[in-house]
């Protein structure tokens, strides 16, 4: 990791909590064109719908306290 880096920026902020946020880089995302004209929706299968549970960010956090602030500025858990 070289200093200067935006990696070394990161790191510094989220472990050592010293460093100012470095700056946000943007960037553009290419979307589809507009969907071709005479396209239709499929028809339903008449089934019964598949039900789908998706979890994020699931971690024991053994620092965690009941009551702790949800409100945080931290990239981070708050505790």
């Amino acid at each position: 990791m070289s200093i200067p880096s935006q990696t070394s920026k990161l790191f510094c902020i989220n472990f050592l909590g010293v460093c100012n946020y470095p700056k946000v880089t943007e960037w553009k995302v290419p979307f589809p064109n507009e969907k071709p004209r005479g396209t239709k929706r499929p028809v339903t299968s008449g089934r019964e719908p598949l039900k789908v549970v998706h979890y994020s960010d699931v971690h024991v956090d053994l620092l965690y306290e009941e009551g702790a602030t949800a409100n945080c500025s931290k990239p981070v858990c708050c505790r």
